[in-house]
């Protein structure tokens, strides 16, 4: 079975497509988690600094429970960043 769509629709189509991934990602579908090796290059920072900071409680992660993994929110480190020019 072939499909012919008319050039009309496939405008219709790629606007549509368009909108939603605009309310996507204005919802914060970009806005993930991201380890500390991750967050360390999202924010321009060494490892090192990164666990200082982590130890300082001066950035914030989550952690499922004490010695677990450390998780960073992308939205929490790019606010974190702002903040600091204040």
């Amino acid at each position: 079975m072939e499909l012919h769509l008319h050039e009309a629709d496939i405008e219709a189509i790629a606007q549509r497509v368009a909108s939603l991934l605009d309310e996507e990602h204005a919802a914060g579908a970009d806005d993930r988690w991201m380890t500390a090796t991750e967050a360390a290059t999202h924010l321009g920072l060494s490892l090192h600094t990164l666990r200082d900071l982590i130890t300082r409680r001066a950035l914030p992660y989550s952690q499922e429970r004490p010695g677990a993994r450390l998780y960073f929110r992308a939205s929490d480190l790019d606010r974190w960043r702002a903040d600091q020019g204040r």
